[in-house]
């Protein structure tokens, strides 16, 4: 290949990469401030609807998207590629994990996330980012089989403490 083909060849790709990069933000709820206010405005209404979550949890998901205006507030519209990607992570982590709580049914709050998601993105954007929507069912299961392990562990742990402590007690009452 000459260098003139590789220059050609070189802004083909910048130019495709630039234009995938400004679709991907078009579609964002974070690429404005009023477009995230909007965004969490519209999730926080359809959560709240599904009767899925306690007083608790809604207002723990309030302070997640608080947390976010104020982090949005911090950068003074400098915008970036990585700092969505970073505002993205957090939100979706932080819901996941208040959705993956023990004793629901993770089915219906997993369902109920992505419901209150696909209708904030469609209010707010107007296309439902569903990678994004997976991403949190992956998250929440995720969370979900590590608090059922912790569970596990905790369980398994006290069980063999207590055969160690009666084994030990046992021990002691032979000696005499």
């Amino acid at each position: 290949m000459t260098w003139s083909t590789r220059i050609a060849l070189l802004f083909s790709v910048v130019f495709c990469t630039q234009s995938i990069l400004a679709l991907g933000q078009a579609n964002t709820p974070w690429s404005s401030k009023a477009n995230a206010d909007s965004f969490i405005q519209a999730f926080m209404g359809a959560a709240s609807k599904s009767g899925q979550f306690t007083t608790d949890q809604i207002d723990d998901m309030s302070m997640i998207g608080n947390t976010i205006m104020t982090a949005m507030d911090n950068m003074g519209g400098r915008i970036t590629p990585s700092k969505l990607q970073a505002l993205d992570m957090a939100f979706a982590s932080s819901v996941a994990e208040i959705a993956a709580v023990e004793g629901q049914n993770l089915g219906a709050s997993t369902n109920a996330i992505a419901d209150a998601l696909q209708s904030a993105f469609y209010q707010t954007t107007g296309v439902v980012n569903n990678q994004f929507i997976n991403e949190v069912r992956s998250l929440i299961n995720m969370f979900a089989q590590v608090s059922d392990n912790e569970v596990s562990y905790t369980s398994a742990g006290a069980g063999s403490a207590a055969a160690a402590a009666g084994a030990g007690a046992g021990g002691a009452g032979q000696g005499g």
